[in-house]
């Protein structure tokens, strides 16, 4: 199978002058991050079905298949009817990124196990030079809109893009990180190669 569907994210940044309005969307245009199936691989965990299929084409919730010779692939977003939908966004991004801006696309001898490739390209856009002022209470109008719209039964209500990682920070601030096995593991080893003392730096852990 094809590896171009893993995880190649698309950001949409947009500034606002209030924090809890900043709006930042980094999405995959596959059905789950490839981060994702590390971590949940190193914490020996399933993903959930209609995500992934392994070396032969076929279903499977082992994130492992993306980490092994042969690898797997990551189902493109939008399912059985929409995935190209998904399909053609990864493609953009990986033409983008990784053949004019990096020169080095998803192309298997590339893609050896254990490495991991991160190409990016930047479209920065001042909203002041194609609008005048008015933008940003427009914008806040429809903030406003979306956030006053009725939740559904049992629902939480509709959260903007950035929302969650902002309590996720909050929380993490309060409590702390839970770090898997593995990674501990690979600070200590980096650390360690650096001359660091990685348990003082990680509280003892």
């Amino acid at each position: 199978p094809s590896s171009l569907p893993a995880a190649t994210p698309a950001e949409n940044p947009r500034p606002h002058h209030k924090p809890s309005r900043f709006i930042y969307f980094e999405s995959a245009p596959s059905a789950v991050a490839a981060n994702k199936c590390r971590v949940a691989a190193a914490k020996g965990e399933r993903v959930e079905d209609g995500l992934l299929i392994d070396p032969q084409g076929l279903p499977t919730t082992d994130p492992g298949v993306m980490f092994q010779d042969p690898t797997g692939a990551i189902l493109p977003f939008g399912g059985a009817t929409g995935g190209h939908k998904g399909f053609g966004l990864a493609l953009a991004c990986e033409i983008l990124a990784g053949v004019v801006a990096a020169g080095f696309p998803a192309l298997p001898e590339n893609l050896r196990p254990g490495r991991v490739v991160n190409n990016a390209l930047a479209f920065i856009l001042d909203p002041n030079r194609i609008s005048d002022g008015a933008w940003q209470g427009l914008a806040d109008a429809v903030y406003d809109s979306l956030e006053q719209t009725p939740a559904r039964p049992g629902g939480e209500g509709v959260r903007l893009p950035g929302g969650p990682e902002r309590a996720h920070l909050e929380r993490a601030q309060r409590e702390g990180v839970t770090l898997d096995p593995d990674t501990i593991a690979a600070l200590h080893r980096i650390g360690g190669s650096l001359g660091l003392d990685v348990p003082a730096l990680l509280g003892g852990v």
